[in-house]
């Protein structure tokens, strides 16, 4: 009995440490902030109400921040991924990343960005700006700008230029995996026939 007692309190504790600052409304920081300082030092923003605004600099590092269930991070300020070491990544999974701009570090400090099926990363600045830290054509090359891992095979990045050094990035089946479930649509179709 006194083993599954401790068993649990490690289990719990170790729950509670991976916790993380759930934004459901709105919440907004008006001074420069590290997402690791936050309660619970990482940041989930939950929609449909889920709304965090960044007014100034944002730096992340060893942290994980997640837009999920059609949250909204706004970041009118430079972004700062990692700030020093990671891992820190961003997953936008469902839900919409309006930045100013993104400084990456990518894959030499152990920073990724993960696109799901429904996410959308708006950028302000950076396209072609010559900085490849700002780049998302470099982190899709350097393999830190990626779909989700869980839609699984057959879903690229797509980058698409919106001019003036804008850009809207997200995750959109391969050519490929289009046409095979255009002709497994085509294939029920004349079954049912």
């Amino acid at each position: 009995m006194v083993k599954k007692v401790i068993c649990l309190a490690v289990v719990l504790g170790l729950a509670s440490t991976a916790s993380a600052l759930v934004v459901t409304g709105y919440q907004e920081w008006g001074s420069e902030t590290q997402i690791a300082d936050l309660e619970g030092g990482f940041l989930t923003v939950q929609g449909p109400a889920g709304h965090a605004l960044f007014a100034a600099r944002v730096n992340q590092d060893g942290a994980d921040v997640t837009i999920e269930m059609g949250g909204l991070l706004e970041t009118q300020n430079t972004y700062k991924l990692p700030d020093d070491n990671g891992p820190s990544n961003v997953y936008v999974l469902d839900g919409t990343w309006m930045a100013h701009d993104v400084e990456s570090f990518g894959q030499e400090r152990d920073s990724m960005m993960y696109v799901g099926a429904a996410g959308v990363i708006e950028l302000a600045t950076g396209l072609g700006g010559g900085n490849e830290r700002y780049d998302p054509y470099h982190w899709l090359d350097e393999g830190s700008l990626v779909p989700d891992p869980a839609l699984g095979a057959g879903w690229t990045i797509q980058v698409e230029d919106l001019g003036g050094g804008a850009a809207r990035i997200t995750a959109i089946p391969e050519p490929a995996t289009l046409a095979l479930l255009g002709l497994g649509g085509l294939a029920l179709i004349r079954r049912k026939r």
